[in-house]
């Protein structure tokens, strides 16, 4: 009689990235609209609002891609399946992430 391996897939990494993709879009919007008031109330250095911006749209890009190799919609890729080389992807990109993070939170010209 065959064992079969009890899978490994994760609930709450699941629940995160659909949630995950929910709280990106309220991210980007409620940040473009902060970006628009502080653009009109504040003196910005030269290029400085354009470069976060810009940031902010390349954030949002590698977002969707983590949260597109973690749990696509028409089937997880990462978590479900259990592919490893997905999911050194999915931790692969978290770590630019992180670092896009820390910019916004500590490095921001305008807080």
């Amino acid at each position: 009689m065959l064992v079969e391996p009890r899978p490994v897939s994760n609930l709450t990494l699941q629940a995160l990235l659909f949630f995950d993709f929910y709280f990106s879009v309220i991210y980007l919007v409620l940040s473009l609209v902060i970006y628009i008031y502080k653009g009109a109330t504040f003196f910005y250095p030269a290029n400085t609002l354009a470069t976060e911006v810009i940031g902010l749209f390349i954030m949002t890009i590698i977002q969707y891609s983590r949260i597109h190799i973690g749990n696509s919609h028409k089937g997880s890729i990462a978590n479900k399946t259990e592919s490893r080389s997905a999911s050194l992807w999915l931790i692969g990109l978290g770590i630019p992430m992180l670092i896009l993070i820390a910019f916004y939170l500590v490095f921001q010209t305008f807080v």
